[in-house]
């Protein structure tokens, strides 16, 4: 069996949301004796090399596109009453290497790792006996309302106008693809709610944790309270991702200036790729760092005391705080936060939406032994529920026809 995943990004090196779940599917399917090949859009010569490490990695056909983006896309897509998300990514190279590989090579089945990404697929679908899947992740047509709700006037409508066209995507790929998959059950209410009669309900699809490369350190292992006012705090992530640069804001003005009241040598450390000049800017302030670009995400990780993801905008899981809570580092999240995540109050996480009960988890977290025993239980929730494995296995029983078999 031949598959092509068509990517929104190349994924790799697995560095992100989105990059770490393609990555891993690809990885498994090969792994299980499935031949892939990978279709995606590289926009620097870097990434170029990245194609290449892949291929070379995983013994797979890569077949890289430069790209550059050019804002006309926008302006066209504004006038063609398409989705922005599609004018942004869509490239006319791509589809025709999309459809002469389906030409050329024997290709089973075919993998769209967003739904933006499924315009390339309407041009031909109705001539090939190929089967096609999609991967939302995310209901992205409900961020989008999310994201209207706090805007402006000129950003509220665009955002409600990106929900309305997302929508109708995700509502002709259930219809017409083979099968969709979301990443968790909180997803499928979502979508279940606007979806017709005639559509399919998308597959929920997990998301896992290399527990290999994310563990404890031995100073986590071996953490004790008595020097409270060293404290430091992670965040990581994307940081010109909207989700993202809200939560630490948030988190900035609303709880920072109480913690370092309190614990005068803490320190909150923000590390990821892109950062805005908002969140440049937030150095300034005291005990805070934002780093950038990093090599080794999983040291930052392992250095750290608390991980904080306070989002008021969310979808989906969040694989940082699997990632932070497979090193046992415990997390304080919001409800958003910790949606799609089989995770407890006060056991092996610790949710809270406002400053005052933020504030409150921190000293509970700090009193007897509540830090020690939610970390370890936040480890151990990681390895006996979220390998990749374990996730994955529906995935690919879906893709090869296996589950509709034993059905």
């Amino acid at each position: 069996m031949r598959i092509l995943f068509v990517c929104q990004r190349l994924p790799f090196p697995p560095n992100k949301g989105e990059k770490l779940r393609t990555y891993h599917q690809i990885k498994y399917l090969q792994e299980s004796g499935i031949d892939v090949e990978v279709l995606a859009p590289v926009e620097s010569e870097s990434e170029l090399r990245d194609a290449g490490e892949l291929r070379d990695s995983l013994g797979l056909n890569v077949y890289p596109i430069m790209r550059k983006f050019n804002v006309f896309n926008y302006m066209k897509g504004l006038l063609t009453e398409t989705a922005l998300s599609v004018a942004k990514f869509y490239d006319s190279e791509v589809q025709s290497t999309f459809e002469r590989i389906l030409s050329t090579v024997k290709i089973d089945s075919v993998i769209f790792s967003a739904s933006s990404l499924t315009p390339y697929w309407w041009r031909m679908s109705q001539t090939t006996d190929i089967r096609a899947y999609c991967d939302f992740m995310d209901v992205d047509s409900d961020k989008w309302h999310q994201y209207a709700e706090t805007a402006g006037f000129v950003m509220k409508w665009i955002y409600k106008r990106e929900a309305r066209l997302i929508r109708e995507l995700e509502i002709k790929s259930c219809v017409s693809l083979e099968r969709c998959f979301l990443i968790a059950e909180k997803e499928l209410e979502i979508i279940a709610n606007f979806l017709p009669d005639n559509a399919s309900l998308p597959l929920a699809v997990g998301n896992g944790i290399d527990t290999s490369e994310f563990y404890p350190s031995e100073r986590q292992s071996s953490f004790v309270l008595k020097e409270h006012s060293s404290l430091e705090f992670l965040f990581v992530g994307v940081m010109d991702y909207k989700p993202n640069v809200d939560a630490v804001l948030w988190f900035v003005e609303n709880v920072w200036p109480q913690i370092v009241s309190k614990y005068p040598q803490a320190r909150f450390r923000i590390v990821g790729m892109s950062p805005i000049p908002k969140v440049i800017k937030l150095a300034d302030r005291k005990g805070i760092e934002v780093t950038g670009k990093v090599n080794d995400v999983s040291e930052y990780f392992r250095s750290a005391d608390i991980f904080v993801a306070p989002f008021t905008i969310a979808r989906g899981v969040q694989n940082k705080i699997l990632q932070a809570m497979a090193t046992g580092l415990p997390v304080i999240t919001s409800s958003k936060g910790a949606e799609g995540i089989n995770c407890k109050h006060r056991q092996d996480i610790l949710i809270a939406d406002e400053p005052d009960t933020f504030l409150a988890s921190l000293d509970f977290l700090l009193e007897g032994d509540h830090f020690r025993t939610i970390s370890q239980h936040a480890r151990q929730k990681i390895v006996e529920e979220y390998s990749w494995e374990k996730h994955l296995q529906v995935f690919k029983q879906t893709i090869t026809g296996e589950l509709n078999e034993s059905s």
